[in-house]
């Protein structure tokens, strides 16, 4: 089960100013990781933002789920994955879901993806893949890291949670409560919201959307920056 009680910081190269970032993410692992100054960034040559990661059980890798980037609007149409076994050399493991020939309801704008593994038994395990595109959310399903995904067929969220009337559905993000062994997919622009996800993965509880969206403040002195109190 993918859980938060362990951090590793992957950088990336973003498209505009080439400014480098660290994300958080979902990985368990007992395993020591040590980083060089200046090895190996960028991890990923070519344009690729909003990386998620995953270390999958089954096969003792680590893997990056990218935006595809480097078109005009951020018009692209495909995702892909990349695969290491040390977190500094990455193999391109190609395209895993290609909006125009794979999903019905959207064929552009693919943004933003996450992804968490599942354990359904001994040496069996599922894919859940969710991702944006047309501005809507989706999620596709695989038994192995690299796919293939199959979509569900329609977007998971499509719709403003009630009391929201700006911002968009995108920028998914999963994460599984060791305490209470329920996930929840988080998600929003210019809002925050968040959803229990049904036990298939493929559906949430809409009883239990809520918009969490944090106070902010300006502070004028840093650039009109805004800050959550």
């Amino acid at each position: 089960m993918i859980t938060m009680n362990k951090y590793y910081f992957i950088f990336s190269f973003l498209l505009l100013g080439g400014y480098a970032y660290a994300q958080q993410t979902n990985v368990v692992t007992t395993e020591k990781v040590s980083f060089v100054e200046n090895d190996s960034n960028p991890v990923l040559e070519g344009y690729y933002a909003d990386p998620d990661v995953l270390y999958a059980e089954k096969t003792g890798k680590y893997y990056i789920y990218p935006t595809s980037d480097g078109f005009t609007g951020w018009s692209g149409t495909y995702f892909k994955t990349f695969s290491s076994s040390d977190l500094k050399n990455w193999k391109d493991e190609g395209i895993i879901l290609d909006l125009k020939k794979d999903v019905s309801w959207a064929d552009r704008n693919a943004w933003a993806p996450c992804i968490i593994e599942k354990k359904i038994k001994k040496n069996q395990y599922k894919y859940y893949y969710y991702f944006t595109a047309a501005q809507k959310i989706g999620v596709a399903v695989a038994d192995d890291p690299c796919g293939p995904f199959k979509d569900s067929g329609k977007p998971l969220i499509a719709e403003k949670p009630q009391g929201i009337k700006d911002g968009q559905e995108i920028d998914p993000d999963v994460f599984s409560d060791p305490v209470s062994g329920k996930c929840f997919l988080y998600w929003g622009n210019g809002y925050l919201a968040v959803t229990e996800l049904e036990k298939d993965m493929v559906s949430i509880n809409k009883k239990s959307v809520k918009v969490i969206t944090p106070d902010l403040v300006i502070i004028t002195s840093c650039d009109n920056h805004y800050y959550p109190k």
